[in-house]
């Protein structure tokens, strides 16, 4: 437009339009073109990072099998991959820029060559007009209508505006570039935003009760529940079970694999709903309390315990955000940490190592164990809590279990049937159903599952010890 106006010289602004046009064109069209080696190298990026972080954490089993060199051509694979992604993403804004160079050298001599042209013309036509060549005053007497074309000094100001139309170009790329992935990445923030929770508290959801008002000696009971999990069969699943926790004894859920055990604890934190039926703590359906409160009210020991990469003391003190020292001194104690603690050099700020891979599996256990008597619940849960041990360990940490059971609820999911032989209540689940419930010795006398399960095991360990 300024070239239009301002020099009024039709064959500058068309070729300056036109050099324009395709500048902007070449550097959206390279632009896209580019992006796919921009997504091949963040792949690439984190696919060698990933690779990295697994043969870092895995080192045993890579030791194990004396897999050394097929990791390190593993990871040199991966990191070969990137730089040749590195080298098409360089290459590409490298050709991007020498193309742009090219188009504005292009219009550069063009516009030049023309407003050269221009100024010859309108100073042959001054000459004929009467002015003396060498005199410029008399040429700019004579209207542009007379005698079209340049002036002397529009030389300089062609150059000027081309070189300072070019200058904002230059970035075009990057900026088209930028606002390209900024409309992908807020499509994804977008669709993330969109997403609704799995789960939501009530509109009108209280907090959890302290104690059962209609029947103070239930706990937890499962009415008639009916679940199963999205990738399953509708078949699949609890079928009916139902079943009640008194308050202050000790339920043991057993079961061949599959059989629903994990899913009852999963239920019991609500991180899911159940289809039917329902499930009440307290009296209360957990649908019509909040989360936090039904949260902050159950403990969990898990069968594998995934601790943070910092200290001893941070990891328990999970449990409880501002306890003490000497809350932590009492926990410690009661889960058999203490010894373990005092041995250590930086005490209570040792470092566990990714995922507690500094530690043992009794000691990591022992760690849960601390956290959850910080946390102080009502009721507890122990996810076959001793399954990963041995015996030895398993009889250490299975007194720190005892301990947190005391005076709390707790529901305990073993394999191993004799960790819970003396629990007031045994549940014995088969397909997603209760098929018997009792005590050990109630259930022995039935001759059903639960005495099919304990022979096997019984039979099980006689032979390991007579083998050894």
């Amino acid at each position: 437009v300024i070239f239009a106006t301002y020099f009024r010289y039709f064959p500058l602004s068309v070729s300056v339009f036109f050099f324009v046009f395709v500048y902007v064109v070449m550097t959206i069209v390279l632009t896209l073109w580019r992006k796919k080696f921009r997504k091949a190298v963040a792949k690439s990026d984190n696919d060698w990072h990933d690779i990295c972080t697994d043969s870092l954490i895995n080192f045993e089993t890579v030791k194990f099998f004396s897999a050394e060199d097929y990791e390190m051509k593993r990871f040199g694979s991966s990191v070969t991959t990137y730089q040749k992604g590195a080298v098409n993403v360089t290459a590409s804004m490298s050709m991007l820029n020498m193309l742009q160079q090219v188009m504005f050298q292009l219009c550069l001599a063009t516009t030049l060559s023309l407003a050269a042209m221009g100024i010859k013309q309108r100073a042959d036509c001054c000459v004929s007009a009467g002015c003396d060549i060498y005199h410029t005053t008399c040429c700019s007497t004579i209207n542009q209508s007379q005698c079209p074309g340049l002036d002397v000094g529009d030389f300089v100001a062609v150059l000027s505006y081309t070189i300072n139309l070019f200058a904002p170009l230059n970035y075009l790329g990057s900026i088209y570039n930028a606002i390209v992935m900024a409309m992908i990445d807020l499509a994804n923030l977008s669709e993330l935003l969109a997403e609704d929770p799995d789960l939501i508290d009530a509109p009108d959801a209280i907090s959890l009760p302290l104690s059962n008002s209609s029947d103070g000696t239930v706990a937890v009971e499962f009415d008639n529940v009916y679940f199963h999990y999205p990738s399953q069969a509708e078949n699949c699943g609890l079928k009916g079970m139902s079943f009640v926790m008194k308050k202050g004894t000790v339920t043991a859920i057993v079961g061949s694999t599959g059989a629903g055990k994990t899913t009852v604890s999963r239920l019991l934190f609500r991180f899911y709903d159940v289809l039917g039926g329902a499930i009440k703590i307290n009296g209360m359906d957990v649908r019509a309390v909040s989360q936090k409160s039904l949260r902050d009210a159950i403990g969990v020991v898990p069968q594998t315990t995934t601790l943070f990469n910092d200290t001893i003391k941070a990891n328990v003190m999970y449990g409880k955000r501002d306890a003490t020292q000497e809350e932590l001194d009492k926990v410690a104690r009661d889960s058999h940490l203490d010894g373990f603690i005092s041995s250590l050099p930086d005490g209570w700020n040792s470092m566990v190592g990714d995922r507690g891979l500094k530690l043992s599996g009794g000691e990591k256990q022992r760690v849960s164990i601390a956290r959850c008597l910080l946390k102080n619940p009502s009721f507890v849960v122990l996810d076959e809590a001793t399954s990963a041990l041995d015996t030895i360990t398993e009889n250490s940490v299975q007194d720190a279990l005892d301990r947190l059971g005391e005076d709390r609820t707790c529901l305990v999911i073993a394999h191993r049937l004799g960790t819970i032989r003396n629990a007031d209540n045994i549940i014995v689940l088969n397909e997603g159903t209760v098929a018997e419930q009792g005590t050990h010795e109630e259930l022995l006398e039935l001759d059903g599952k639960y005495a099919e399960l304990w022979n096997m095991q019984i039979h099980s360990t006689s032979s390991s010890n007579l083998k050894n």
